[in-house]
């Protein structure tokens, strides 16, 4: 015999909840001993989430089972994470209760594009007044004198393009040119990119616009994975940028992973948690992979945990049917259907291993 205790349906009519076996041994523990199973952030207040980490981890090393064809993060990757535990600074911050308003990875920034996977790109306020400038004086010149057109740009070149959203004239980088005068730019104050395929909305840069570095600066949210359907994906998008508004924010790097900062974003005058206020809603995800876990824990990664706890509770967003997001099995070679099959096959095979062990 096996004891069921479902907590909720999910939108499919499937039970979501525990099952254990007359002795109370879990059989989520039993497939994650067995290699069959990776443990969902979901897992996060479960009473036996340590020793799911720790099975886990032991079947990762070893290669058992959907961990066979693991491949361990980058040697950088793991040089940059032992750089930041080594951190004396770092450590300060982690560990306080207290978040520091006036530790020096504070920055005064503004939101300058958000992408569909809630990459954002920020435009430094102490930069803000040359970039003001850089603008109003390259924007003088083109409105002064017309571009003669025909222009053929070379990839990589920095050059001034018209964007075609509001006919104003910025920076730019050529990253593609097809077919048909598709060039593909990328606007290097704002990180925004688009598509042009009119030649005269292309022209030179004029000299001395060049020396300003580019403004946009590329960052994702620390500890956020972004949700896997696309309306999703934008309906978070749209409430960031709503939080945002037009106002300056704060931000602070909470640490580099793939060579992009890992941010958090505060408002100024509250110092409310921007992220925060997305989980509590329900519309983001908080990260529960390899590389989060290996981090110290930290205030701003409990936050969003409890945040998300109460989003579930409260079936918001994400969770108004479920309290789990789709997995991608598809990572260890496992389609989605063939993986719940063998895992069913082999919990079947444990429980019967574990009731015989009981008689």
């Amino acid at each position: 015999d096996v004891f069921v205790e479902v907590e909720s349906i999910d939108r499919g009519g499937n039970f979501i909840g525990r099952l254990t076996t007359a002795d109370g041994q879990s059989a989520a523990l039993m497939l994650v001993q067995a290699g069959l199973a990776k443990v969902h952030d979901s897992a996060y207040n479960a009473q036996n989430y340590k020793q799911l980490l720790e099975a886990e981890e032991k079947c990762r090393k070893e290669r058992i089972g959907v961990w066979t064809n693991y491949e361990e993060i980058s040697t950088k990757e793991n040089e940059e994470e032992n750089e930041e535990e080594n951190n004396p600074e770092d450590e300060n911050v982690y560990e306080s209760d207290i978040i520091n308003f006036a530790d020096s990875r504070f920055r005064h920034a503004v939101v300058s594009y958000v992408t569909s996977d809630l990459k954002v790109y920020l435009q430094y306020s102490e930069q803000g007044q040359k970039l003001e400038q850089l603008q109003s004086e390259l924007r003088e010149i083109f409105n002064r004198t017309k571009p003669t057109g025909g222009y053929i740009p070379k990839k990589g070149e920095l050059l001034a393009a018209c964007s075609t959203a509001d006919n104003e004239w910025y920076r730019a980088r050529v990253e593609k040119i097809e077919g048909n005068n598709r060039i593909s730019v990328y606007y290097i104050d704002y990180g925004n990119r688009e598509v042009i395929t009119d030649l005269n909305r292309l022209a030179k840069l004029p000299p001395g616009f060049s020396q300003l570095s580019g403004q946009a600066h590329e960052c994702e949210l620390a500890y956020v994975r972004t949700p896997p359907d696309e309306d999703d994906r934008q309906e978070a998008k749209n409430a960031l940028l709503d939080e945002i508004g037009n106002e300056e924010c704060l931000r602070k790097v909470e640490y580099r992973q793939n060579n992009i900062d890992r941010i958090s974003l505060y408002h100024i005058n509250s110092k409310e948690n921007i992220v925060k206020k997305l989980a509590e809603q329900g519309l983001i995800i908080i990260d529960q992979g390899r590389g989060v876990r290996q981090k110290r824990s930290t205030l701003l990664y409990d936050q969003l945990q409890q945040a998300q706890a109460i989003a579930k509770t409260a079936r918001r967003g994400l969770w108004q049917y479920s309290d789990q997001i789709e997995d991608d099995a598809t990572e260890f070679g496992f389609t989605g259907h063939t993986f719940m099959l063998i895992c069913l096959m082999v919990l079947k095979i444990l429980l019967s291993t574990s009731m015989l062990r009981s008689l």
